[in-house]
């Protein structure tokens, strides 16, 4: 095979790289916007909530303002990967979001905690099911 051959096999698999990267960048961001509308929900409707409820907004809005960017990053000729260090320590906040989420929302406890005695037991599991995505 002569190096054109070669080149122009290079740039395709380059080519699925970014747009298997920029879907993944997809996905985060829609799990951080979604996190981010329920989390809200509870921080606007209900005044008994907790530090796990803030935590969780918190990291899910950083995620929801740095993806925007993220998403279109790998279109872009010159991206070398330079957001995997903010990815790497992101996904670490978002498994700690999960760890909080478990603790709180698995079994029977998601009726008794963050908002406590509000039931929402659906909206909490769907909190717990996007905070995987998010990882």
């Amino acid at each position: 095979m002569d190096s054109a051959g070669r080149r122009r096999g290079t740039d395709t698999v380059q080519r699925l790289l970014r747009t298997w990267l920029s879907l993944n960048n997809a996905l985060i961001l829609s799990s951080s916007a979604i996190v981010t509308g329920i989390m809200a929900h509870f921080i606007r409707k209900y005044h008994a909530r907790g530090t796990h409820v803030i935590f969780q907004e918190v990291i899910a809005v950083v995620t929801l303002f740095l993806y925007l960017f993220a998403v279109f990053a790998p279109a872009l000729k010159g991206y070398r990967g330079y957001l995997l260090p903010l990815n790497l320590a992101l996904s670490y906040l978002w498994l700690t979001s999960l760890i909080f989420s478990s603790q709180d929302y698995s079994g029977h406890r998601c009726h008794y905690h963050s908002p406590a005695y509000i039931g929402h037991c659906r909206l909490k599991h769907a909190v717990q099911a996007f905070n995987i995505l998010g990882l």
